[in-house]
């Protein structure tokens, strides 16, 4: 440290240019040595005031820009240092060199102002002010003109970083970067520099920085940017930064217009060449390429069109081996074996075929796969999660239920209700309200499984997760409609099930409000008689007069309330209630009601009760 006080007291001194230049040499030659703690020497030098002196030198001569930019560049790596170079105006200094004829101070210019904007609001701020983003692409767009030039190399490599620097993080560089014709630009030095691949690498950072923005979505899906992104992926000198090409690759698979451009690449191909190739590696680059190409082709599958495509009539490369996926040995192909047939089951013609051609049964077996493992690993877990997704969308087509029944799939989905992973009880319990949808005997069994239904009354009490909550709800109402069993019935009342039926018929979901009210009228109609006091004491009445009161209420809602109350008469007790809430002025107000159906459901229960 002493060394480097020596020297900047010599270069205070100023006694001749060459002295000062060899003062500066010195000084960089010891901040860059191998054992300096450069931290600490660039606060050193800073607090003693090297950046005066070195401004002061740099205004002397041009000459002195080079070795003047080099030194900020190592002192700027420290973070508490940028702003100080901001403040001795170094930023405004240096972008007016961006256009010199000198390379090496290209380089050094470029590399200094990208160390001081790295991280650093202010720095980019100052760029911006003296329209230093403009003159760093101006610069970028010369050296892209001279392609052939190799002297040149150094100076691309830090003007693109410089860029990555300036706009990282910064939407509003970011879009001015764009404006300017910055996508074009990184697209051109990908397509001429395709051999550089420490050039590359910084290009693929530069461009996923600047899509951050929406003005870069926007042009994006009218750009050549994605072909040229897969055309680098095919390219054999790219093979170390393949995993950088990946992941670009998904940031611009987010637009869906995109991923169908992509899915009519070649693209597909290669990622699937990519992982036969590294699947069976025990390396770690080689399982993060697997994870990225596997990954990359979930996304892609999240587009309906894009979806299509690679789904092909069943005959896309990529449909049969996502099937293979799901019984091969390695852990995230599995998962994605699952989320990828998931993904195809999206459109009943795909859903019947997945049926017909034993996908499903596939899946199914794949449920006691994962039973049989440690069903609490985060592994299995995603992979439960995944297979219960796609048997869900699966299930959906009428004509699926009963094969998938019949498959024994609600024998081996009941093997994971005591998950407590909220995520899998979502997914398990919309598995089996789909498959019992129509299905009056499954209901009945799934029904009359008192364990099962004691879980189920729980899950229809969970706050934590709303999607839980709601879907056992509507799973209690289904199985009382398609069985339209007494016995389903009264076991749901016993065990505590109507408090859960009366409280979703006023849900903020007008179809969950309609399953309810359905549920409910059919017990009062099946089993009121013995029951009539436990149905009493719970909160129908309160909640037939407010949904009555609901001026907004929809007519179809309107009329399954009034048949509540209709039907609420064939017990006593439950008819005197209604009489003592004074309900049934409440229904005459809907006597004007502007649908007919209304209209008549009211006179009936008016004379019903014997009201006119």
């Amino acid at each position: 440290m002493d060394n480097l006080l020596t020297e900047l007291k010599k270069l205070k001194l100023r006694e001749s240019p060459a002295i000062s230049k060899k003062c500066i040499d010195d000084i960089l030659e010891m901040i860059t040595a191998e054992d300096c703690d450069k931290a600490s020497a660039g606060k050193t030098l800073v607090t003693e005031g090297i950046l005066p002196e070195l401004q002061h030198h740099v205004n002397l001569s041009d000459e002195n820009v080079m070795k003047a930019a080099k030194l900020v560049a190592e002192l700027a790596k420290t973070s508490s240092v940028r702003e100080e170079c901001v403040k001795q105006k170094f930023v405004d200094l240096f972008t007016k060199h961006l256009s010199s004829s000198d390379v090496e101070t290209c380089t050094q210019v470029c590399r200094a102002l990208g160390n001081i904007c790295y991280d650093n609001d202010v720095g980019r701020e100052a760029m911006s002010n003296c329209e230093g983003l403009e003159k760093l692409y101006n610069h970028l767009k010369r050296l892209h003109c001279d392609k052939k030039d190799d002297t040149h190399k150094a100076s691309r490599m830090m003007g693109c970083g410089c860029l990555l620097n300036l706009t990282n993080t910064n939407e509003l560089l970011q879009e001015k970067a764009i404006k300017l014709g910055a996508l074009d630009l990184m697209n051109g030095y990908m397509q001429d520099y395709i051999d550089d691949e420490d050039l590359m690498s910084m290009v693929l950072m530069t461009v996923s920085s600047l899509v951050d923005s929406e003005s870069a979505k926007e042009q994006i899906i009218d750009s050549k940017l994605p072909t040229t992104v897969v055309k680098l992926y095919e390219s054999p000198e790219v093979a170390e930064i393949e995993d950088a090409i990946l992941e670009l690759l998904a940031t611009l698979a987010e637009d869906d217009s995109v991923k169908n451009d992509l899915c009519k690449t070649a693209l597909t191909q290669h990622l699937l060449a990519t992982i036969r190739t590294h699947q069976d590696s025990d390396e770690d680059d080689s399982q993060t390429l697997v994870k990225l190409a596997a990954d990359l082709i979930i996304l892609l599958l999240t587009g309906d069109d894009s979806m299509q495509l690679l789904y092909n009539d069943g005959s896309g490369p990529v449909f049969l081996v996502s099937k293979k996926w799901l019984q091969c040995s390695h852990p995230h192909l599995r998962v994605c074996g699952a989320l990828a047939i998931g993904n195809f089951a999206r459109g009943d013609a795909n859903c019947i075929n997945l049926v017909k051609d034993g996908t499903t049964n596939v899946l199914i077996e794949s449920l006691q796969i994962t039973a049989d493992d440690d069903i609490s690993s985060k592994a299995n877990m995603t992979m439960l999660h995944a297979v219960l997704s796609a048997l869900r969308n699966i299930a959906i087509p009428a004509s699926n239920k009963s094969a998938m029944i019949n498959a024994g799939v609600l024998e081996k989905v009941l093997q994971f209700m005591s998950s407590d992973a909220a995520p899998v009880q979502f997914k398990l319990l919309g598995l089996l309200r789909m498959a019992v949808d129509g299905q009056e005997e499954a209901a009945k069994t799934l029904g009359t499984n008192e364990e099962f239904l004691k879980r189920l009354v729980a899950w229809c009490s969970v706050e934590e997760h709303a999607g839980v909550k709601g879907e056992a709800n509507r799973l209690m109402a289904s199985l009382i409609k398609n069985s339209r069993s007494s016995i389903v019935m009264n076991t749901i009342l016993q065990i505590g099930g109507l408090k859960h039926l009366v409280s979703m018929a006023t849900s903020e979901h007008t179809v969950m409000q309609n399953e309810a009210l359905v549920a409910l009228n059919l017990m009062i109609a099946s089993i009121i008689g013995t029951n009539a006091a436990s149905i009493k004491d719970s909160d129908l009445i309160p909640t037939i007069m407010t949904l009555l009161n609901d001026e907004k209420l929809l007519p179809e809602l309107m009329c399954n309330t009034l048949s509540l109350v209709n039907g609420l008469h064939s017990a006593d007790v439950t008819r005197e209630a209604i009489q003592t809430a004074e309900i049934l002025p409440m229904v005459q107000k809907h006597k004007g009601h502007s649908d007919s159906i209304v209209q008549e459901r009211v006179l009936q229960v008016l004379a019903t009760y014997g009201t006119s």
